[in-house]
């Protein structure tokens, strides 16, 4: 199922959802109630309700690209997006796993088609060390070996759609001019730029097919957004990107004619995912 990609107004009450939202709280109304176990805290159903507007957005991407007998790990997450995909397409063979990512995960190697990293990175610290020179600063151990087996495990040409909180979103500098902290969710351990994304995807052989930014809250109202936008503009800088959530598609490409061949099999569908 494609989903519509227009955004309600979660924070709204006089807003009227569109079918396609409706579509979507059912199924976290479903997951919530036949889920006890995963539905506290981060994955209640008020934070599955308040989230409802990036759960749309990100399986609407997602959709686009599923395919008979394919194979899909979710890392992390609530475990709503493997719910639905299984639901609607029972072919699909779809695991899930809640360890402890920072660490080398005990499944083979280049096992999977498609790996969802929804909402993930962000709560990834470092692995746990006593030495004096790493206690006291963000040294990416956990990152860089989560990523590392991001890649171990995808199958050759195999895709990974990520998604996470934008740092530089406008929301975030218009909490800055604000005197207040850019992160201001605390199980966030650490929120990420575009740019830095990029360059740890690359870091670690991954192709970026794709990189957009899509609003998830709409916290400040639009009148504060279009200011943050005319200052950012009037001092040259870019307007680009500054949604509240990034979307990267990233490929395990292994050499020059897959990548070519990969981008030229993607491009209608990315193209038809903005």
């Amino acid at each position: 199922m494609s989903i519509d990609r227009s955004h309600s107004q979660v924070s709204n009450p006089l807003y009227t959802p569109t079918k396609d939202e409706l579509w979507i709280a059912t199924y976290i109304n479903k997951y919530t109630e036949e889920n006890p176990h995963n539905s506290k805290g981060t994955h209640s159903l008020d934070y599955n309700r308040v989230h409802s507007r990036r759960f749309l957005n990100s399986y609407n991407w997602i959709a686009n690209h599923l395919q008979p007998n394919l194979k899909i790990l979710e890392l992390g997450g609530s475990g709503l997006f493997s719910y639905i995909i299984q639901d609607l397409n029972p072919s699909i063979q779809i695991d899930s796993t809640h360890t402890d990512l920072r660490h080398k995960l005990d499944l083979d190697s280049q096992s999977y088609d498609l790996i969802l990293n929804m909402e993930v990175i962000e709560h990834i610290k470092d692995q746990n060390s006593n030495a004096i020179g790493e206690i006291g600063c963000f040294t990416k151990s956990g990152l860089n070996t989560f990523l590392s087996e991001c890649y171990r495990l995808l199958k050759p040409n195999g895709l990974m759609f990520l998604t996470t909180p934008n740092l530089t979103s406008l929301d975030n500098i218009h909490r800055i001019l604000h005197h207040l902290p850019p992160i201001n969710y605390y199980p966030h351990f650490r929120e990420y730029s575009i740019g830095e994304l990029k360059e740890f995807a690359e870091n670690h052989k991954f192709t970026v097919l794709k990189v957009d930014t899509f609003d998830s809250w709409n916290e400040y109202q639009p009148k504060s957004r279009s200011e943050i936008l005319s200052l950012l503009s009037q001092n040259g800088y870019s307007t680009e990107h500054r949604k509240e959530n990034i979307f990267y598609a990233l490929a395990k490409e292994l050499n020059l004619f897959s990548r070519y061949r990969r981008c030229v099999q993607h491009f209608v569908l990315l193209r038809s995912s903005i």
